[in-house]
């Protein structure tokens, strides 16, 4: 009769552990990026006329919001003298390299990020025109 019991609590306890990861798995995964109340600051430039920032932006906003899960965006910074140099002369003449502040819960993690969770300080986004004439998020992280 022990053992019966025992089975029966173990098989309940089996079933809890996996409708509770079900659960964090379904919380995490329906998540989107948080982007309102971000501040975005777009400064002065020579190569690109303001709209075209501004569209940028809201391409970064997009990805961010649909890929990074559960994260917060605190703050969208386009530095003209910044961005430049990150390009290094490499990109083409349609590329612009943002540079974000964002919470992640202790939870995200990935190859592109510096530690797992906290704040995400000068986070960088690089973007490209594409053939159509839109700005897509071509990569983004440290480095």
């Amino acid at each position: 009769m022990e053992k019966k019991q025992r089975r029966i609590h173990g098989g309940i306890a089996a079933a809890a552990l996996l409708i509770a990861c079900a659960a964090a798995f379904g919380i995490i995964w329906g998540q989107k990026g948080h982007i309102s109340g971000a501040v975005r600051t777009i400064g002065k430039s020579e190569r690109f006329p303001e709209a075209e920032l501004e569209s940028a932006a809201d391409a970064m906003y997009e990805y961010f919001e649909q890929n990074l899960k559960g994260c917060t965006l605190l703050s969208v910074t386009y530095d003209e003298e910044r961005s430049e140099a990150e390009k290094r002369g490499s990109r083409s003449a349609d590329t612009v390299v943002l540079f974000s502040d964002f919470y992640a819960p202790h939870f995200f993690g990935s190859e592109k990020t510096s530690n797992i969770g906290g704040r995400q300080h000068d986070f960088k986004w690089i973007l490209r025109k594409n053939v159509s004439g839109s700005w897509e998020v071509i990569t983004y992280g440290y480095g």
